[in-house]
C-alpha cells in the first residue's frame, strides 16, 4: 500500500488580509502561518510560496512578506537557504514549557516605512543634531591619522578592534560613567547588532532564556531571536525592570537585556536598589546581564546613577553601548566592556570571525577623542539637548489641548507622550506621518498577551529645529482632537 501524499495546505493565502483590522498586515500574515504550522496543515519540509507569489496573491508589499518570513525563521519556524523557504522540523509541542508571552514581538515595527526622508523628517527619534558636528575637526582628526598609520592602515585589522581605540574608549567610560575597566576588555563592533551577535555566540545556548523589558526596544530583540534564545518580557514600571523571586526560581535567564540609564521606550531610570538586586540575583542564578546605556550620555535632570556595571567588582555586566547618538549614526561604531570572567572566552571567540571593522574610521575617532574635542562636542550637544527638551516640553503644554503625561525629561533625545486609550497611538504616526512628522507609536514596543498595553508616541527632538516645535505639535494636536471626536 503506498503511502499517502502529503500537500501543502496554503489557506492562509485564500482569503485577503483586513486593512480595517487592529493588527497589522504582518501581525495577520504572520500569525494565519504559525498557526497553520501548529495545526498541522503545514509539515516539516513543506516549501512555502515564494515572497511575490504572497504579495500578488494577498495585494500586499513584498517588504511585508520578507520580514514575517525572517521573523518566523528567527524563532525556528522556518529554514531559508537559496532554494527558497521551508518549515522547519521544529515541533511545537517538544518546546519548553514558558509563559504564553514568550518570543511574542510587536512584528508591526517592521510596518513603519523608515527611508531616508523619514529620517530626515520631525520628530525622528535616534537622530543626533546632525547640524552642530564639527565636519572640519573630524576632517582634520582623520588627516592626523591616516597620516600616522601610513600604509599600515590598509592591512586588516584585529577582530576586536583597534587598541588604540579601545585604550580611548576605557579611559572615557570610566571618567563618564563610572565603568570599571581595562583596555584588554572592551571590543569594538559595528554597531548594537553585532555587538550582541559578538557576545552571545560564545555565552549562551540554542534554547537559552533571555529577559527584555515591556515594553522595550524591539531592534534589539532580533539578534537573541537569531541565536535561538527564547526572548520572555519582563514588565516595566516607573523605576524600571523589578522581577519577582518566583520569576527568577521559575524562569531564571541566562541573559538579561537592559536600558537602564533612559529604559526605552518608557524613559524609566532603574533606581540603584533594583540594580543591585538585579546583580546579586544574576550572580545567584548563574545569568549574564547585558547593560545597554541607552541615553547615557546625555542626562537632563534627577540623580545620575552609576552604571550597572559599576556596582560590583564581580558584575556578570556586560556593558554595550554605540556612537551613533554622541557623534553620528554612519559612524558604524559600537562596543561592548566584558566583564573579566567571560573576557577570554568571548575574545577566543572573535578570532573565528572576519577581520576588525573600519581602521581608519576607529583611528579617526581615536585622534577626535584623545584631542579633547570629543568631550567638548559631547558637552556642547549636552547643553543644546537640554535647551531642546525644555522648548518642546514647552510647546506640548501650550499646544496640547489636554494634559497628557510626558515621561522620559531627565535624559537622551526624546520624550514619550503618554496618550488615553481612546486616542489610537498607530493611526496617529500615520496620519502625521502625511504632514512630515515622523515619531514612533508606543503601544508596538508592547509585547503581545501581556498585562502591558502603553499607549502613545515617543517624539525625537535631537534633529529637529526647535523653533518648529510648535508648529508641528499644533498639527499633532488637531490630529488627536479629531480622534477625540
Amino acid at each position: 500500500m503506498k503511502p499517502s501524499m502529503h500537500f501543502p495546505d496554503f489557506d492562509f493565502l485564500n482569503s485577503p488580509l483586513s486593512r480595517e483590522s487592529g493588527d497589522s498586515l504582518q501581525q495577520q500574515l504572520y500569525y494565519r502561518i504559525k498557526n497553520a504550522i501548529n495545526e498541522g496543515k503545514l509539515k516539516p519540509g513543506d516549501k512555502l510560496p515564494g515572497t511575490r507569489k504572497v504579495c500578488e496573491t494577498l495585494n500586499i508589499g513584498r517588504n511585508t512578506v520578507i520580514i514575517v518570513y525572517e521573523l518566523l525563521a528567527a524563532e525556528g519556524f522556518v529554514i531559508s537557504d537559496n532554494t527558497g523557504t521551508r518549515i522547519s522540523a521544529m515541533s511545537p509541542e517538544s518546546a519548553p514549557v514558558l509563559p504564553a508571552a514568550v518570543n511574542k514581538s510587536a512584528i508591526s515595527m517592521g510596518s513603519i516605512d523608515i527611508t531616508q526622508q523619514v529620517i530626515n523628517s520631525a520628530f525622528f527619534p535616534g537622530i543626533p543634531a546632525l547640524n552642530i558636528f564639527p565636519h572640519n575637526e573630524w576632517r582634520r582628526a582623520e588627516d592626523r591619522a591616516s597620516r600616522k598609520a601610513g600604509s599600515t592602515i590598509l592591512n586588516y585589522g584585529l577582530p576586536d578592534g583597534e587598541p588604540a581605540l579601545k585604550q580611548a574608549v576605557a579611559s572615557f567610560l570610566a571618567t563618564s560613567r563610572g565603568v570599571n575597566c581595562m583596555p584588554e576588555q572592551v571590543i569594538l563592533s559595528s554597531g548594537l547588532h553585532k555587538t550582541l551577535q559578538m557576545c552571545l555566540r560564545p555565552i549562551t545556548q540554542k534554547g537559552d532564556l533571555v529577559w527584555v523589558e515591556n515594553p522595550g526596544y524591539e531592534f534589539a530583540k532580533s539578534p537573541f531571536r537569531n541565536a535561538g534564545l527564547n526572548v520572555l518580557p519582563i514588565d516595566v514600571d516607573r523605576d524600571g525592570i523589578n522581577p519577582s523571586l518566583e520569576m527568577w526560581q521559575k524562569y531564571p535567564p541566562r541573559i538579561i537585556y537592559l536600558t537602564p540609564s533612559n529604559q526605552y521606550p518608557s524613559g524609566a531610570v532603574l533606581s540603584l536598589e533594583r540594580r543591585v538586586s538585579l546583580v546579586e540575583n544574576a550572580i545567584k542564578h548563574n545569568a549574564i546581564i547585558i547593560e545597554d546605556d541607552y541615553g547615557g550620555e546625555f542626562h537632563h535632570a534627577g540623580p545620575h546613577i552609576i552604571s550597572m556595571q559599576g556596582i560590583n567588582s564581580q558584575a556578570p555586566v556586560i556593558y554595550i553601548g554605540s556612537f551613533s547618538q554622541m557623534m553620528f549614526p554612519a559612524l558604524r561604531i559600537g562596543f561592548a566592556v566584558l566583564p573579566p570572567s567571560l573576557s577570554p572566552e568571548i575574545k577566543a571567540s572573535l578570532l573565528t570571525l572576519p577581520h576588525g571593522g573600519n581602521r581608519l574610521t576607529q583611528l579617526t575617532l581615536t585622534e577626535f577623542i584623545e584631542s579633547g574635542r570629543f568631550i567638548r562636542h559631547l558637552n556642547k550637544m549636552g547643553k543644546a539637548y537640554q535647551q531642546k527638551r525644555d522648548k518642546l516640553i514647552k510647546a506640548l503644554k501650550k499646544c496640547l489641548h489636554c494634559s497628557y503625561e510626558i515621561s522620559g525629561q531627565h535624559g537622551s533625545t526624546q520624550l514619550t507622550l503618554n496618550l488615553p486609550a481612546e486616542i489610537n497611538d498607530k493611526l496617529l504616526v500615520e496620519q502625521a506621518q502625511q504632514h512630515g512628522i515622523n515619531m514612533l507609536p508606543l503601544s508596538l514596543f508592547c509585547a503581545p498577551g501581556t498585562a502591558i498595553k502603553a499607549n502613545g508616541v515617543i517624539i525625537g527632538y535631537a534633529n529637529t529645529p526647535s523653533d518648529l516645535y510648535e508648529m508641528y505639535i499644533e498639527k499633532i494636536n488637531q490630529i488627536i482632537e479629531s480622534q477625540r471626536k
